[in-house]
């Protein structure tokens, strides 16, 4: 059971199931519930957008870690004078 108040009037609104459109008992105002259920689009793109966000960051940090070893590496085979 859900309860909550009308933005107009300010009575307490009930909803025993889950329908999709309620009115308030007092002034007549309609409201739309948001159904709060899971769906693979919502998934599918999430996961579409850690992959990318992940990628910048990898490669990102991947690029600077080889860098980093890369010039070592450079430090240590130049030739001393």
């Amino acid at each position: 059971m859900v309860s909550f108040q009308c933005s107009t009037c300010g009575s307490t609104i009930s909803v025993a199931d889950k329908p999709k459109t309620v009115t308030c008992p007092s002034c007549g105002t309609a409201y739309t519930l948001a159904e709060g259920s899971w769906d693979w689009g919502s998934f599918f793109w999430g996961a579409v957008a850690g992959i990318i966000f992940s990628a910048f960051v990898f490669t990102a940090t991947g690029r600077a870690i080889m860098e980093a070893l890369g010039y070592r590496v450079i430090e240590k085979v130049s030739p001393k004078e």
